[in-house]
């Protein structure tokens, strides 16, 4: 398990290391993420060279992509999410190591309980409907913030904590899962705080 953690421990540090200078305060330095916009997270692509922003404003909420090219970013561009509505909320965003799978939790259609895991592909230029983590990743509570390993073999993501020690504040517990030889996922295990 110490691996584990240390290796869980260097992902957020690495990340926050790279999301730093593209976040400051409430000025965000990604052209193009509109005005009003609350940013909830953020992924940079193994590459460095894609950023995913899960953003709200008053159209709902958003993930936006965008590119690095000779140190510049892009202009953001919406990631298509069919199902989406503005009433829906987005919990995490996480792009896979080759950049061609985005994974994030959400409300939409097709969810067994609150926000669940989904994850959506790159075809061509577009992106796919997306597909729901089975159980028992996602369950009748709030899944969120997934990560996964760069062979897509293991998922840690997020669920509330039964109890919470704070009046009013939804505190949250990591959860790891594995894929199994069968094609299904192992039963979720709570990781160590």
């Amino acid at each position: 398990m110490r691996l584990l953690k240390t290796k869980v421990f260097a992902f957020f540090i690495s990340f926050w290391v790279l999301a730093l200078p593209l976040v400051q305060g409430q000025q965000v330095l990604v052209p193009g993420i509109p005005d009003g916009t609350f940013i909830q997270s953020v992924n940079i692509s193994k590459s460095g060279k894609e950023l995913y922003v899960v953003g709200k404003n008053s159209t709902g909420n958003h993930i936006y992509r965008s590119t690095r090219n000779e140190g510049a970013w892009s202009l953001v561009k919406k990631v298509p999410i069919y199902g989406l509505t503005a009433s829906n909320t987005i919990n995490g965003v996480f792009v896979n190591a080759s950049g061609n799978k985005l994974y994030f939790a959400a409300d939409i259609s097709g969810t067994t309980g609150g926000t669940d895991i989904f994850y959506i592909e790159k075809d061509g230029d577009s992106w796919t409907h997306p597909k729901a983590f089975a159980k028992p990743v996602n369950s009748f509570i709030n899944e969120g913030s997934p990560s996964v390993s760069t062979d897509e073999n293991m998922i840690i993501f997020t669920r509330p904590k039964a109890e919470s020690p704070f009046k009013n504040i939804e505190c949250k517990q990591m959860l790891i899962s594995y894929l199994l030889p069968n094609g299904t996922w192992s039963e979720p295990e709570v990781l160590p705080s």
